[in-house]
């Protein structure tokens, strides 16, 4: 669970995460700390992007912790 609203960027990357046939991401999870874009949404700019109290790359921060968590359940 993601504690905001990340891009599909997220969901996607974290589905990819070999040994499983089944992601499934959830957003809001245990509150709202906002947007969470991936990097080349920054320099797109944006509603998301312009509110997000987030640097570029914290989505993908998401994904990898994500991924290695993942990982360790498969352990």
């Amino acid at each position: 669970g993601i504690p905001g609203e990340p891009f599909t960027g997220v969901g996607l990357g974290l589905k990819e995460t070999e040994g499983w046939d089944l992601v499934l991401p959830t957003c809001l999870t245990n509150g709202s700390h906002g947007y969470f874009p991936m990097k080349e949404a920054y320099e797109e700019g944006g509603y998301e992007t312009r509110s997000s109290s987030f640097r570029a790359g914290a989505a993908e921060q998401i994904i990898s912790e994500g991924r290695q968590l993942l990982a360790k359940l498969q352990e």
